[in-house]
């Protein structure tokens, strides 16, 4: 069974609590919530709000699997926003973009190499594990917006969050 979440501060209301509790209920939950919340971060209604309940749901998660798979997620996908800034940056034209993109996930100094090894849970589906990106399978398609096509290893078992309290699920390799 998942620990039980500190109490919220004072300023988050019922919904916010629930929230909480709900996320600390179902592992899928949590990962959802954070990126919806992460998604709110840019309306100028919500965001106060969402970064609030934000920043709650990763203290509460604090030295737990479920906040080290958030807090992985947020690195792959800083990461690989990085990576589509170093390739529009470097005014690649498209037919040559696909090869950048491959230099920059094998560079050992790159904005890649954290996530070439990296142990994470997939954001859409916290049940699947990834356990690293694929550089030769991964390509630019041919547009001026470079859009990527990224292609990932994975573990076969399904990830079994009730299970890992007190386990190091991610190991010592290709941490963050």
């Amino acid at each position: 069974p998942m620990p039980l979440p500190p109490p919220p501060p004072p300023q988050t209301g019922r919904l916010a609590r629930f929230l909480l509790q709900r996320a600390h209920a179902n592992p899928t939950i949590a990962v959802t919530l954070q990126w919806y919340l992460r998604s709110e971060l840019d309306d100028p209604s919500f965001s106060s709000r969402a970064r609030i309940l934000l920043t709650e749901l990763a203290r509460s998660f604090e030295r737990t699997p479920i906040g080290e798979a958030l807090r992985r997620q947020a690195y792959l996908v800083s990461a690989l926003r990085s990576i589509a800034k170093d390739l529009k940056m470097s005014k690649t034209k498209a037919a040559r973009a696909t090869d950048r993109l491959r230099e920059i996930l094998v560079d050992p100094s790159g904005s890649g190499s954290g996530i070439r090894n990296l142990k994470v849970p997939l954001p859409l589906d916290p049940k699947v594990m990834l356990t690293g990106i694929v550089p030769n399978e991964c390509l630019c398609f041919k547009s001026a917006m470079l859009p990527m096509r990224l292609s990932f290893r994975f573990d076969p078992r399904a990830v079994d969050w009730a299970d890992m309290a007190g386990h190091d699920v991610f190991g010592e390799e290709g941490g963050r």
